[in-house]
């Protein structure tokens, strides 16, 4: 749930976001992503309350032996999106 200033109300929110991970499994690079997540400025903006929790889960995970020229590590690219709001007509918020 985050605050959105267009209606001035909370809202069901989504976000996906890059994260570069240096792990020796997928399962450790999994569980640092979401670790790094619950440390940023987009998790600590929900508003949330404490008997229903952020939920965060890794949809996709992809191995590559050199890190892209000119990646901001290791969170980057946060897009938030309102979860009520069709596929269609989705603004960033």
């Amino acid at each position: 749930l985050t605050h959105s200033a267009d209606s001035q109300r909370i809202v069901p929110s989504g976000f996906y976001v890059n994260a570069f991970i240096d792990a020796h499994s997928a399962d450790d690079a999994r569980d640092s992503a979401i670790a790094l997540i619950r440390q940023s400025h987009v998790y600590a903006a929900a508003r949330n309350t404490t008997d229903d929790p952020p939920r965060i889960a890794v949809e996709e995970m992809e191995e590559i032996s050199d890190w892209p020229v000119g990646t901001r590590r290791p969170l980057t690219g946060f897009a938030l999106y309102d979860e009520e709001a069709s596929a269609d007509e989705r603004p960033n918020i």
